[in-house]
């Protein structure tokens, strides 16, 4: 079960014991089933229909898992919008740092063309200051605070996690309740800058398929853009080290996803904003990956139909490299 967060005044990311669970659908309490008229057979005939219909509608949506690349993670817009066009509808989506921000505004509701042109004005900005700095994380919480202000991660319409590491126990969650804004500003925070215990997830971890099967969620599909080539123009001694950890965990946690999608054709420094902005115009490259992407999900899907006999859900198919 997953632990909701709660926002203390400290604005730490505190942990209470309240389980989230994962049923969909309202449930028939007592006093309903005595003041209907439907027969007990008829009740539970429509909610075996019920749960019938919800298993088909969940079972062909994929989970995606957006790792960290800084500024390269404009590039995971152009492959959102592609395989939204593609068909290929999202059960469940997370990310790490500005990937975080995006799988946020994905979830709730605005579309990968509206979050490039959102990032096409504040890039100017973000480019003047430090990656992880205490500027540099109010640029891009100002932008987005007003429609994230006062919202709940359970309130997302397509179902959001946002992970958040813990240094005291050096490792990281994937929360589904909380407030928004505090959620993504642990996920915009090393640890080592600040004397904060909740800081950026992909510290500790990147890929975890729990949270993927505890929601019924597969193929999971994880775009990642370090690929082992890591430069920066700015702070190069203390970023690559940071990066080069990351992409370690990367490496090790691979087989936590189904479909993995290397994204950095072209590489340029992580912290360079507007030559990764400029990687979007490359279509055909990312259009031809998409349509492999299709490819392998279409095939895993139909692997778990023919293979489990309906027991879907912890149907772990071998590795996809893209």
């Amino acid at each position: 079960q997953i632990q909701p967060i709660h926002t203390r005044n400290d604005g730490n990311i505190e942990q209470v014991g309240v389980k989230i669970g994962t049923t969909v659908g309202e449930k028939l309490d007592d006093e309903s089933i005595k003041n209907t008229d439907l027969s007990k057979t008829q009740i539970s005939e429509d909610k075996k229909q019920q749960d019938l219909a919800t298993t088909e509608e969940k079972k062909d949506r994929v989970g995606i898992i957006l790792a960290p690349s800084l500024y390269r993670s404009m590039v995971y817009l152009k492959y959102l919008e592609e395989l939204k066009r593609r068909g290929i509808n999202v059960g469940l989506i997370t990310g790490h740092e500005l990937g975080a921000v995006i799988a946020t505004l994905f979830a709730f509701g605005s579309t990968p063309e509206e979050i490039q042109w959102r990032f096409f004005r504040l890039g100017p900005k973000l480019e003047k200051k430090i990656p992880f700095s205490h500027e540099w994380r109010e640029l891009i919480l100002k932008e987005f605070a007003e429609e994230l202000n006062n919202k709940d991660i359970a309130d997302a319409p397509i179902p959001l996690a946002i992970p958040v590491g813990s240094l005291s126990t050096r490792s990281f969650t994937f929360y589904r309740r909380g407030d928004v804004l505090n959620a993504l500003e642990n996920n915009l925070r090393l640890f080592h800058k600040e004397n904060r215990n909740c800081c950026a997830a992909f510290q500790w971890g990147v890929f975890d398929r729990k949270i993927f099967l505890e929601n019924k969620i597969s193929p999971i599909i994880a775009l990642e853009g370090i690929s082992g080539d890591i430069e920066f123009r700015e702070r190069p001694e203390e970023f690559i080290g940071i990066y080069g950890r990351a992409y370690g965990i990367i490496k090790r946690q691979q087989n936590e996803v189904d479909i993995f999608v290397r994204i950095a054709d072209k590489k340029t420094p992580l912290d360079n904003f507007t030559d990764n902005y400029k990687q979007m115009n490359y279509g055909p490259p990312i259009i031809e990956k998409v349509k492999l992407i299709r490819k392998a999900v279409t095939e895993f899907l139909e692997r778990k139909k023919t293979e489990l006999s309906g027991m879907i859900y912890d149907f772990t198919a071998p590795l996809v490299e893209i």
